[in-house]
């Protein structure tokens, strides 16, 4: 699986099997194990796959799935910030970014998904900045749903996304609020910063 958004398309195209009870998908794993009512040939495994463009690589079968596929896995671009001035100010709920605006520090409110890949790594991006940049906050607006439609329908999404290309997507404010970038590329964003910093 190449998103976390096709853990969704996997498990939705294999249901489609008679024989399937439930299915665990996990981008994390890269993998997917199907609870079965009955005999299912993996040549109907391999059909239904190859429905959504997709290949098993290898298929084999077990007692009971592996607990890494068993739960929910959720990419958190944010965890393991310790040291950092990082916090998720919205998990798609409304939100006043004005309010969370830091005093004294840049601040970078970034908007991004569990399901979005680049969130990921623009996040690991910015982790190294912060550390390198303590005038620097991140606040996060996490679009906590499982696929895009609906992480674009929650009410932070529709507040300050209905113009954005995509995630991630930033905006970034100086201290006094001044707004010093608004687009999608992180190198950008920190060119902002630095180039303001030494104004």
């Amino acid at each position: 699986m190449t998103c976390l958004g096709c853990e969704t398309k996997v498990a939705e195209a294999l249901n489609t099997l008679d024989t399937v009870a439930k299915v665990h998908a996990s981008f994390s794993e890269k993998a997917a194990c199907l609870e079965l009512t009955g005999e299912t040939p993996v040549a109907a495994i391999q059909s239904a796959i190859a429905s959504i463009e997709y290949t098993a690589e290898n298929t084999r079968s077990v007692a009971l799935c592996p607990a890494a596929l068993m739960s929910k896995s959720r990419t958190d671009a944010w965890q393991d910030t310790a040291g950092l001035d990082v916090k998720v100010i919205s998990q798609g709920e409304a939100v006043d970014l004005a309010a969370h605006r830091v005093a004294d520090k840049f601040t970078v409110f970034d908007f991004g998904a569990p399901w979005c890949g680049p969130c990921v790594v623009a996040a690991k991006r910015l982790k190294v900045y912060l550390s390198a940049h303590p005038d620097t906050a991140v606040r996060a607006v996490v679009l906590d749903a499982p696929d895009p439609e609906t992480s674009f329908a929650l009410p932070a999404a529709q507040q300050y996304l209905q113009w954005a290309s995509g995630l991630p997507y930033f905006e970034v404010n100086c201290a006094d609020g001044k707004r010093i970038y608004k687009g999608n590329d992180v190198t950008k964003l920190m060119a902002s910063i630095d180039k303001e910093r030494t104004k």
